[in-house]
């Protein structure tokens, strides 16, 4: 997702986040993570949610968070909410 603009972002279809990067995302996704939908995050892989390190889970909006199901929220790596605050 590097690199996108977010006109390029809003038109990324469920279909179409099948084919993103499963791993290694980078700083560079910030942008793109925060323009994703709820239902483009609805429909990231587990692999992808593993994929997300802390940078970019704190780039996601909490209501974002939110809409994430059951089994991506138990895909997420550790590492990516460690620095989640309590509230």
């Amino acid at each position: 997702m590097a690199n996108f603009n977010a006109r390029q972002v809003a038109a990324i279809t469920p279909a179409d986040i099948d084919i993103l990067p499963s791993t290694n995302l980078t700083a560079m996704d910030i942008a793109a993570l925060c323009a994703l939908s709820s239902e483009q995050i609805a429909s990231l892989t587990l692999d992808q949610v593993a994929g997300l390190g802390p940078r970019q889970f704190a780039a996601l909006s909490p209501d974002k968070i939110t809409g994430l199901s059951p089994k991506q929220n138990a895909a997420l790596n550790p590492g990516a909410i460690s620095g989640l605050s309590v509230k």
